[in-house]
């Protein structure tokens, strides 16, 4: 292959394709447009039945994209494109199959606004899965405050009967969303996970008064017990009441 331009003058390759199956490579130039002479012969095959890689870029008034993949004869079986659509932004495209008789489908993006969606290609947020995700850590930060303020001493603990009132009235505890609000907005892990603590902490102070409380009475009946005994013991001898 042997590709001349006159020098001083601008080459535009609106369209390129270059192939390579087994020994074989098939160059494929389209639509070369320049103010000069240009020279842009390619020959090349590519064998019917066969397995390798290309490089496919485009040029052209709708879009600007380069693809690199792996293909047989009917498929692409792997493939990352990079895409523009003549405007500010650029995506970067992944995709592949699990099947020999179907071509390379979308699995990951990540968009121009830095956004990576993984089984979608409209992530909302900087990382979308539509799927399960197995992992062996996760660690969120979070400017949530940690609400280990419900220890104060000056910390207003609701009353029970207010959150038995709240719970009759709207089937879910205070400050926790409700299943309606959960199914619409989804569900934020670090909130989530602070409210429930401060229930915990909450739970917890009921159960320290709850103790107090126990305690008192304890002793209440340890000393009405004794003024039991001691009764019994005077009416069992009357004696005792001279």
């Amino acid at each position: 292959m042997k590709i001349h331009v006159r020098t001083s003058q601008v080459v535009i390759l609106l369209v390129f394709f270059v192939a390579f199956f087994s020994t074989q490579i098939g160059i494929t130039f389209a639509q070369v447009r320049n103010d000069a002479e240009s020279n842009l012969p390619a020959e090349g095959s590519i064998p019917e039945s066969s397995w390798g890689t290309y490089l496919l870029g485009n040029n052209v008034t709708t879009e600007r994209n380069l693809r690199f993949g792996v293909s047989n004869d009917l498929y692409t079986k792997a493939e990352i494109q990079l895409w523009n659509n003549n405007t500010s932004q650029g995506h970067i495209y992944f995709k592949t199959t699990n099947s020999s008789v179907s071509p390379a489908v979308e699995r990951m993006i990540i968009r121009s606004n830095g956004n990576v969606g993984i089984g979608t290609t409209t992530p909302q947020a900087k990382l979308a899965v539509n799927g399960n995700i197995l992992a062996k850590e996760v660690k969120v930060k979070t400017d949530i405050a940690v609400p280990d303020y419900v220890f104060d001493p000056e910390y207003e603990l609701p009353s029970l009967a207010d959150v038995e009132a709240y719970v009759k009235e709207h089937k879910h505890l205070p400050e926790i969303p409700s299943a309606n609000d959960i199914e619409k907005d989804g569900l934020d892990l670090a909130e989530m996970n602070l409210l429930l603590l401060k229930k915990v902490e909450e739970l917890t102070l009921y159960l320290m008064e709850e103790r107090r409380e126990r305690t008192v009475l304890e002793k209440r009946m340890d000393a009405l017990k004794e003024r039991v005994n001691d009764f019994i013991e005077i009416s069992e001898n009357p004696q005792f009441l001279h």
